[in-house]
């Protein structure tokens, strides 16, 4: 019956029949298994480890030397004296010298994690602890107990500019001091002064697991 030329159902032309005649296609070939993760079998891996290799071995090398340099400042802050640091910032006010007086004050109670986000942490009875408020309580130490060191530097001045043994003989310097101590004090108020000396003192602040490293290697 499948000869059979007035039977549309036994035509040769039948998909029926063509599928018996033909059998299906061999399944598609499995998708190549992906090469080496740790790029040995891959050029291309290869070719960007090469490229990017010496950019990362500098970065790590200059994140070293800024950290050991941050270590020598803050080994030499522990030789001198908030005294000393107040007479080189009526001096020369400038902010990072404002942020290395204002480590001397509380460099133990906060620390900066990432310089970058200004993301910092407070000594909480010997843990460190995530805090969004410790910019703002830094500002208050600054218009307060960092404002405190200065006006009691200044009502001294003010008691040797009284006494005319000494003051006419160091009168200018007096007057000099006097005007350097009453522009920091209007400055250290402002919003802008303390956000530049907070900038500063995360570098001076900053807390990384380098350090270990870098103290370790020393």
């Amino acid at each position: 019956m499948k000869n059979r030329p007035d039977n549309i159902f036994f035509k040769k032309r039948n998909p029926v029949f063509e599928r018996e005649n033909n059998p299906p296609p061999p399944p598609p070939p499995p998708p190549p298994k992906p090469k080496d993760e740790d790029g040995k079998d891959c050029e291309y891996m290869k070719a960007l480890e090469k490229k990017y290799e010496p950019r990362k071995n500098r970065k790590i090398q200059n994140s070293y030397a800024r950290m050991e340099a941050i270590i020598h400042v803050r080994k030499s802050l522990e030789k001198i004296a908030a005294d000393e640091l107040i007479e080189l910032c009526i001096l020369s006010p400038s902010s990072f010298d404002f942020a290395m007086l204002l480590y001397k004050f509380c460099g133990t109670q906060f620390r900066c994690v990432d310089i970058v986000q200004q993301k910092w942490e407070k000594n909480d009875k010997g843990s460190w602890v995530s805090d969004e408020m410790c910019s703002e309580k830094m500002k208050e130490i600054i218009s307060t107990h960092v404002c405190d060191f200065f006006k009691t530097k200044l009502l001294s001045i003010l008691a040797l500019k009284q006494n005319t043994y000494i003051s006419n003989e160091f009168s200018n310097v007096f007057d000099l001091k006097i005007k350097n101590i009453e522009y920091i004090l209007s400055r250290l108020v402002t919003i802008t002064m303390q956000n530049q000396i907070l900038k500063d003192a995360s570098e001076m602040f900053f807390y990384s697991c380098i350090f270990e490293d870098v103290g370790t290697n020393e």
